[in-house]
């Protein structure tokens, strides 16, 4: 809308920001060990404050903020306890049935994802592995 300066830069008028959510997220200023998977860093413990709920930018900022992020992350916790709940996920095993660790990559770009990797997945119970194959059925019928 007008001219505005942040820090020691100069925002002409009608300027694109795009924040570096990546880098806010992975700053080791804010996040201890940035790239670790450790949950319980959202969760105050032993005298030491919660670290920041990624939530607060990911979705995006201000007006621009994701009108669906509600659904999202409530579609996301759903399906993660579903899954969890019916299927066992574990890394792959060779031939030998050697453990296989997958090599940790993701994408470059403005959205990043991590590279396919494989993995094994097997049904926690006979109940779990019909659903799925009556799932599954019904997927290729429709599809023809």
């Amino acid at each position: 809308v007008q001219d505005d300066v942040y820090g020691k830069y100069r925002l002409p008028a009608g300027a694109l920001v795009m924040p570096n959510v990546y880098a806010m997220l992975h700053d080791p200023e804010v996040y201890a060990d940035p790239h670790a998977f450790k949950p319980e860093r959202f969760i105050a413990q032993d005298g030491s404050d919660a670290e920041p709920d990624p939530r607060l930018c990911f979705f995006g900022f201000g007006r621009r903020i994701c009108p669906g992020r509600h659904l999202a992350d409530a579609s996301v916790w759903s399906m993660a306890a579903v899954i969890l709940a019916s299927l066992s996920v574990s890394k792959p095993r060779d031939k030998a049935g050697v453990e296989i660790t997958p090599i940790v990559s993701f994408t470059d770009g403005t959205i990043t994802h991590p590279e396919d990797f494989d993995c094994d997945i097997q049904p926690r119970s006979i109940q779990v592995e019909a659903l799925v194959a009556q799932e599954l059925t019904r997927f290729h019928r429709s599809r023809d």
